[in-house]
This record gives structure tokens, C-alpha cells and sequence, in this order.
């Protein structure tokens, strides 16, 4: 700070680079009275000292800032500032999935996509353990991608994939690279083609209406999205005022895609609308209060009720499958005796307590035949891990050990049979349930060949290409039902008329039809 005799008015940092000793001015002003001795190793005043101080925190973020200079980040920095006027930040991963929840949208995210949003994000946060967007390279991306497609359906990998690539593309730093643009989220194989649900034969939709007809709630359920190809949200929560006895139509707005649909009331959906609003609570809101009320505070409760129905309409009839058993030298081998099942669980090498667990549940289900609600009761142990338990014991022995209700499935193998499983996904694909109904409905719609546009309005599509790509699958069943009532359409054709009819009716033609008819060149 020394000058001369006196002392400069700014404070000045010096340093050396390269043997080159260098000055620089910093943007501080030497304030207060300086020691007499001018020099900035001494102690002056108050005011002095606190400008010595900003000075040196000045020199400091100099240093710092020049041993960043020529860095690549930085030079990207500075350009984007210059181009943009805005200060680069940078998002932390574990940030991300708020941040992309709490954008401000014209339609709120629901609570549900909100955390399907956030276990998404969170999800690939995890696997690829980064601090900060910018550092996700396309190799962590790819990585993720090949990781996800061997565990989860071909739909769900692509709307993650979608969701993850518009995240990075709205947070990422402006001239940054977004990783999830290297992938081609594409897939042409057999095992990619998605799974729709699938409509109802007609034999089905008479098996599901006498299967739901002695349940009070779900069978109103059923005739109404037969009748309106509604999703379940808009069946659950429909309104007696969506409802026009007077005019007979059926008006809604879908909670989906907030269209208006409307459509004529069908004579079985009309009477059980009638008995509904004439006998019901005047100031009751909801047409099914009761489906409503499960709908708003245990929907995957109405959602398995709705899947449990299909699986027994359509499933119910098929009988267990013949108990397992060894066959030596041509002759079936008798069922292992209760001592010899144990000792077979003791060769497997279980841990000490799970194998005390399975060999009590064992002696109480299959020798003293006691139900799993007792077992469950008295050894504290779950109805899923005894059931699994005997699942075991049935893989290692050959043998049936899991009892059966009257020769009938168990409900979980009931339930099995509304899914497709495949080996790309370890989960199976819903194919019967709620949405079955509105499959149904488009299907009969278009065999009917109702106007496209009218489709569209009855169930709230914008573009009849989604009607006929999801909803417009038929099975084997439905094209052959179809091929043969063209084919008996055009078989069966109208017998000729003989000669004397023909002359009775031209007898009781008068002067003035046969003079039109010839008219119009038809030769009497």
C-alpha cells in the first residue's frame, strides 16, 4: 500500500508466476488511518484493519479464480453467463425429484404421480450414485437403461426413460450434454410388444354379470362400464347428476383426460339408474356411494375385489391340477411319510430358526390338517410365509402338500390366471379387470361400426387412434365369431321372387307408380 512518501487509496495484492512478479488492484479501499509506518504488517485503526481484512478475502477469491482460469468448466461458465445473463447452477440428483414436482403446471400432478415421480428419479439416483446432474454420463445411462429392462415391462422402461430425459433437459446447466439423449428408446422385439387388456367374449360378459349379480356393489360396477366403457375412477365417482332419465343420456367429464363424455343410457344401465336415484338418499351425491367411499379411501381394495370377480367368472371352473407324484421303475412311489419330509429339510442347510419354523408349520398343516388363520393365530407366524413354507416343502418332496377348497384353485393361482407373465419382466401384465369392461365396449362399438367420432366422444379419446390401438385388440374368439357372421351374412342370400308373385304385385301397381317407375328406367 506504500506510495512515495504516502500510502495508496486502494489496496493492491501482489504475487509471482513463473518468476514474474505480477501487481493487481483490488476493489478495496484503504479506509481509517494506516500505521505510520505504512506498512500492512503493522496494525493501524479500526476501520483500517476491517479493510485489510476484506482485502485479503478480495486477494484470496483472486488467486482462487485465476488458478480456475483456463479450466474448461469455468471457460463454460463465463460463456453462458455472457449469452444467457444468468449465473450457472447446478442441481444435486437427490434434489431433482421436488424440484420436477414443484414446477408450475396447468394441471396439478396428483399425489400418486408425485411419488411415482419421485420413486422413478430417486430410483435411478441410487443406482448411479452422482452428486450433481452434470456429472451423469451416457455410460451411467446406458447402464441404468440395460439394468431396468431386464426387471420391468417395456411401457414402464419408456415412460421412466421419458420422465428421467425431460427432468435433465429442464435442469441441467444451459450447453450441457443430456445423457438420456444417447439412448434410442426403441425396441421391435416379441418380448417389447405391449400387452393391452383383453376384451370380453360374449359367453365372458354373461359368466361376469352372473358371478357379480349376487354382489350389491360390484354388479351396478359391471352393467355401467359395460354400458359406458368408463375407467373406474369415472364409474366409482359418477354423479346422479351426470345422469338424464328425462332425455336418457349419460354425461361425465373423464377424471383422465378432462374431456366430456356423452352417451345414450342402455336399457340395463338405465333401469338400475332409475332404482338408484328414486330409491336412494336424495342427498346423497354419488350414483354408487358405496363403490365411491372404497374408491376414495381403499381403491387398491376395490381394484383386487374387481380382479378377484374376473378371476372367478372366467376362472373359476377350471380345476386343480393333479397331485404331483415319483414314479420308479413304472409304479407311482408312495408319499413321503411326515419323518421323512423332515429329514429332507434338514439336508437343505436352512438357518436353525427357519428350519424349527418350517417343520412346526408342517406338522400343523399337513398331519394335523389345521387352517392357516389357526397356524397364523398361535405361532405368530404370516399366512404368506406359512404358504410359502409349503411351497417350499411341495419343490423339494414332488408331492402335493398345499390343500385345495372343494378341488378348486386357491385364490392366489385364481388371481395369476388374470396375467401374463413373461421372461423379460418379472412381473406379471394385467390383462383382466376394470379396464377389460372398457376394452369391451370399444370393441363392440366398432364391430357395430359406430362412428369413429362418436367413440371418441363416448369415452374420451382426442385421437381414434388410441381407441383403436389400445382398446381395438380382439382375441382369437372375437375374429372368428366375426368372420362367421359375415360369411353367414353373405351365404344366406334372399330366395327369388317367382312369377306369380311378381304379377300380383304388378297388378296392384296403379297408372301412376308405373309411369314413375319407368321414369326412373325400370322396364315393367
Amino acid at each position: 500500500m506504500r506510495k512515495g512518501n504516502g500510502y495508496r487509496r486502494w489496496w493492491y495484492g501482489e504475487f509471482r508466476e513463473n518468476g514474474k512478479l505480477n501487481r493487481v488492484k483490488l476493489a478495496v479501499k484503504v479506509s481509517g488511518v494506516p500505521p505510520a509506518s505504512f506498512s500492512a504488517r503493522e496494525e493501524g485503526d479500526a476501520k483500517f484493519e476491517v479493510s485489510k481484512v476484506k482485502a485479503l478475502k478480495a486477494f484470496e477469491d483472486f488467486m482462487t479464480s485465476r488458478q480456475r482460469k483456463g479450466n474448461a468448466d469455468e471457460l463454460l461458465e463465463t460463456l453462458i453467463e455472457s449469452k444467457t445473463g444468468k449465473k450457472v447452477t447446478y442441481i444435486r440428483l437427490d434434489e431433482l425429484a421436488d424440484l420436477w414436482n414443484g414446477m408450475a403446471r396447468t394441471r396439478e400432478l396428483t399425489e400418486e404421480r408425485q411419488q411415482n415421480n419421485r420413486y422413478s428419479i430417486n430410483d435411478f439416483a441410487k443406482f448411479c450414485q452422482r452428486e450433481y446432474l452434470y456429472q451423469v454420463t451416457p455410460a451411467d445411462v446406458r447402464t441404468y437403461f440395460n439394468e431396468i429392462r431386464q426387471r420391468l415391462a417395456w411401457d414402464t422402461v419408456k415412460s421412466r426413460m421419458c420422465l428421467l430425459s425431460g427432468s435433465f433437459n429442464r435442469f441441467l446447466p444451459h450447453g450441457c450434454l443430456n445423457p438420456f439423449k444417447t439412448i434410442l428408446k426403441r425396441d421391435t422385439t416379441a418380448e417389447a410388444a405391449t400387452i393391452h387388456r383383453i376384451p370380453l367374449t360374449n359367453d365372458q360378459i354373461a359368466a361376469l354379470k352372473e358371478q357379480a349379480r349376487g354382489d350389491e356393489m360390484l354388479y351396478p360396477l359391471v352393467i355401467a362400464g359395460l354400458c359406458t366403457g368408463a375407467r373406474l375412477k369415472d364409474l366409482a365417482l359418477m354423479r346422479k347428476d351426470s345422469i338424464d332419465l328425462r332425455e336418457g343420456f349419460v354425461t361425465f367429464i373423464a377424471a383422465k383426460t378432462t374431456t366430456r363424455c356423452e352417451l345414450p343410457l342402455f336399457d340395463e344401465f338405465r333401469s338400475i339408474c332409475e332404482s338408484l336415484i328414486n330409491g336412494g338418499d336424495p342427498a346423497e351425491p354419488f350414483l354408487f356411494p358405496e363403490a365411491a367411499s372404497m374408491y376414495l379411501h381403499n381403491k387398491s381394495g376395490l381394484v383386487r375385489r374387481g380382479k378377484m370377480l374376473f378371476a372367478k367368472a372366467l376362472f373359476g371352473d377350471i380345476q386343480s391340477k393333479d397331485e404331483p407324484t415319483l414314479v420308479e421303475n413304472g409304479k407311482p412311489v408312495p408319499p413321503k411319510a411326515p419323518e421323512e419330509v423332515c429329514a429332507l429339510l434338514e439336508q437343505q442347510h436352512y438357518l436353525p430358526a427357519k428350519l424349527e419354523k418350517m417343520k412346526e408349520v408342517y406338522r400343523r398343516y399337513a398331519v394335523e390338517k389345521q387352517p392357516y388363520r389357526l397356524i397364523e393365530s398361535e405361532t405368530k407366524i404370516s399366512r404368506g410365509s406359512i404358504h410359502g413354507y409349503m411351497m417350499e416343502i411341495e419343490a423339494l418332496t414332488h408331492e402335493r402338500v398345499v390343500r385345495f377348497e372343494r378341488g378348486m384353485l386357491h385364490t392366489r393361482n385364481l388371481l395369476a390366471k388374470t396375467r401374463i407373465y413373461r421372461s423379460s419382466a418379472k412381473r406379471g401384465v394385467s390383462v383382466y379387470g376394470w379396464a377389460s369392461l372398457r376394452a369391451t365396449f370399444c370393441r363392440l362399438a366398432i364391430e357395430q361400426g359406430v362412428d369413429e367420432k362418436q367413440i371418441m366422444k363416448a369415452v374420451g379419446h382426442k385421437q381414434f387412434s388410441t381407441t383403436m390401438t389400445f382398446y381395438n385388440n380382439p382375441t382369437r374368439e372375437h375374429q372368428r365369431q366375426l368372420w362367421l357372421r359375415h360369411l353367414r351374412s353373405r351365404s344366406e342370400t334372399t330366395p327369388p321372387i317367382s312369377a306369380l308373385t311378381a304379377r300380383k304385385v304388378l297388378d296392384s301397381l296403379t297408372t301412376v307408380q308405373i309411369d314413375a317407375l319407368r321414369l326412373l328406367g325400370i322396364s315393367i
